[in-house]
């Protein structure tokens, strides 16, 4: 039976934590194990864990650390994680359908075992009571590619399932967490240079939406936006994505197809030019999927904040 192992980082998440776990558990037609790595919680986590790992002693491992952040957190897991044919990735605070690793892995399956892959998908959002409120994030308009995926991410990190080909590319030479902006953001783009990204418009788990959320959608027009100017703001004021693209060259420019080579080199040039700029953003192969968010990213880095 296919061997899979689910990596969930927590923190704090009593509230919803047994009922998501519950719904990994019951995943099904595969053999499922779950990694945790517990970020120094100091609610009652610790031991609602604890009790889980007696419940399910044959399929549950944790690891409890200090608080390093939820990005550090996952690239504990995945450079520890047990042997498995693929690896997935969960939030603390949501519910999976019974068939998300299976659909998942039909899909992987179709990829030869020597190319990295990764699957990602749409969720449906639901208050913290499993309530329907919609769904998110929309199905990309121009689909998965490194031309996008080095200035957007659009893969939700609690849909990703990888193989072990992608594994190992991550995890042979894993970024400073400091400078990466998100786990499945570096996971996009390592893939989508190396591999294949497979996106499926399938809502494949319940997205929970509450005071709590580290990261989350927003259905609402007004607060999407509201949310999408704020991402601009600021990761453009910290330069993320620059910090995040010159990190990832570092570690894979040496190795990286030479249209990819190129296209960061002409992303990482620091043009003082005005002119450069506009011919730049005139010319660009790079993209985000939304026309809006487009218009952005090249105004952004005509004004050189980017």
């Amino acid at each position: 039976m296919t061997k899979v192992q689910v990596l969930l980082s927590t923190f704090n998440g009593e509230k919803y934590l047994e009922k998501q776990i519950e719904s990994l558990i019951s995943q099904k037609d595969l053999d499922i194990n779950i990694f945790i790595r517990d970020d120094g919680s100091s609610d009652n986590t610790i031991n609602i864990l604890s009790a889980l790992a007696d419940r399910y002693s044959n399929q549950i491992n944790i690891s409890f650390g200090s608080n390093v952040g939820v990005v550090a957190s996952y690239f504990e897991l995945l450079r520890q994680a047990p042997e498995a044919d693929f690896f997935s990735f969960s939030d603390q605070d949501d519910v999976w359908k019974t068939d998300k690793l299976k659909r998942a892995i039909s899909f992987l399956q179709e990829v030869p075992t020597n190319i990295p892959a990764m699957y990602c998908s749409r969720t449906e959002l639901v208050d913290k009571d499993l309530k329907h409120i919609g769904f998110w994030p929309p199905k990309p308009s121009r689909g998965a590619s490194f031309y996008n995926a080095l200035i957007e991410n659009i893969a939700v990190g609690c849909t990703i399932v990888i193989n072990r080909e992608a594994k190992n590319l991550i995890t042979r030479n894993l970024p400073n967490p400091q400078k990466v902006i998100m786990h499945d953001w570096w996971f996009y783009l390592c893939i989508a240079a190396f591999g294949q990204v497979i996106y499926d418009p399938y809502p494949s788990l319940l997205y929970r939406q509450h005071d709590f959320n580290v990261v989350g959608g927003v259905i609402e027009s007004h607060k999407k936006w509201i949310k999408r100017w704020r991402s601009f703001r600021s990761n453009h004021r910290k330069y993320s994505i620059r910090r995040q693209a010159e990190e990832f060259y570092k570690i894979f420019g040496g190795s990286l197809p030479i249209s990819f080579k190129k296209t960061i080199e002409n992303f990482l040039s620091i043009n003082d030019s005005f002119l450069k700029r506009f011919n730049y953003i005139i010319h660009t192969n790079l993209y985000r999927q939304n026309s809006i968010d487009n218009m952005l990213f090249k105004l952004l880095y005509l004004m050189n904040k980017i």
